[in-house]
């Protein structure tokens, strides 16, 4: 079965420990869809509320997809 992007997104921001079902609801509610977080740039996730440097980084490492495909 093939994952929309969107279902891609969200598995790969529920793969990062770092983001718990709290952060994930701002990051989301901030920008509108997972796909949107993804997209998002470093200074964009690092303004929101308990991102730090370090997880906007992984953030955007993220976008790429890849261990959401391989999880799945």
């Amino acid at each position: 079965m093939d994952l929309t992007a969107e279902q891609r997104a969200i598995l790969s921001l529920c793969l990062l420990p770092e983001v718990g079902p709290a952060q994930f609801f701002r990051l989301v509610s901030c920008f509108g869809s997972a796909e949107e977080v993804l997209a998002a740039s470093l200074s964009e996730l690092a303004s929101v509320e308990g991102v730090t440097a370090k997880l906007a980084g992984r953030l955007t490492a993220a976008a790429g997809g890849a261990d959401a495909e391989h999880e799945f």
